[in-house]
């Protein structure tokens, strides 16, 4: 399935494509809650041991900037240790569980991956990107209705969601529903026909209307 700024996947549908996954760096200055130190967390230990001294974050905020650096090195079990860390220190916080839960994805992790989407979307249940991303999730573990369920929650709260779109095609089709999978690809066309997703999705309307026009 897929959402909106950069994509990580792979669902196990009966197409090649790959679902899309949304990263969305926030900005943690706008959560200034501080970590007690000495506080008893195993991640708090590994990233600690991991960085220099000069460089160990001392606030949720250093530590959710430490996380993004780390994703974005790739370094992601330090990144994954960072967002977990934020999430015990700081309580709710809807960016840090959705990068959390792109960071397990690429570890091949999804049913944890899953579990942090929902996490955000708890905190925040009009996030599109982690419903969409949660879309992408369940896909890959082949719950149809349930990704067909989470795809068109991202879809009502952003008209025009490509990945969205791609998301729901997919797993419309791995549902069995041809009809929808059909439109959902052709919306995707219409609205991102030059993306990264647009051959699969020529494809997926070629295998379902293969006398029709395609985009």
């Amino acid at each position: 399935m897929d959402l909106d700024v950069s994509s990580m996947r792979e669902p196990t549908t009966s197409t090649t494509a790959k679902p899309r996954l949304t990263r969305v760096a926030s900005d943690a200055a706008s959560r200034p809650v501080q970590l007690q130190l000495g506080l008893d967390s195993s991640p708090v230990l590994e990233v600690v041991e991991s960085a220099t001294p000069a460089a160990v974050p001392i606030s949720v905020d250093d530590w959710f900037e430490h996380a993004v650096g780390a994703e974005e090195s790739g370094e992601l079990a330090e990144a994954a240790a960072a967002y977990e860390t934020v999430l015990k220190a700081g309580g709710p916080y809807a960016e840090a569980a959705f990068n959390l839960g792109n960071v397990l994805h690429a570890l091949g992790r999804v049913d944890e991956a899953a579990e942090r989407y929902r996490q955000a979307i708890h905190t925040e249940p009009d996030y599109a990107e982690a419903w969409n991303n949660l879309a992408g999730c369940l896909a890959e573990l082949e719950q149809w209705d349930e990704a067909v369920a989470a795809g068109e929650a991202a879809l009502s709260m952003a008209d025009g969601f490509a990945d969205a779109h791609f998301n729901l095609a997919q797993a419309h089709e791995g549902a069995g529903g041809g009809a929808a999978a059909l439109r959902h690809a052709q919306s995707y066309l219409e609205y991102d026909p030059a993306g990264p997703w647009a051959r699969e999705m020529r494809a997926l309307v070629r295998r379902l209307r293969p006398d029709g026009p395609v985009r």
